[in-house]
């Protein structure tokens, strides 16, 4: 499978940043898994068990060719966990 027909970007689908073709889940998550698990690809497909092997390598293919968007989508998604963390609810304590 080539990295072009693996990985795709979508309007409205996780901010437009590349994902497995086919479902939502962002190159970002198997590039993330990847850092966590220390390049071990069995490990993220237990975690990732709707990918195939295939799929997670062409994630990773796609983040040596384009690695400043795969990281800007990163950034971004760090971003806006803190800030969710800081919202304050009305009402809340």
């Amino acid at each position: 499978m080539k990295t072009s027909d693996a990985i795709a970007r979508y309007p409205g689908v996780q901010g437009g940043y590349p994902v497995i073709a086919g479902t939502r889940t962002p190159v970002r998550t198997v590039v993330e898994l990847f850092r966590i698990y220390d390049g071990d690809v069995t490990e993220i497909q237990l975690d990732l068990q709707h990918l195939t092997l295939e799929q997670i390598n062409a994630a990773l293919d796609y983040y040596r060719d384009e690695p400043e968007l795969v990281d800007e989508d990163i950034a971004s998604q760090r971003t806006a966990s803190r800030d969710l963390l800081t919202l304050k609810v009305p009402g809340a304590r």
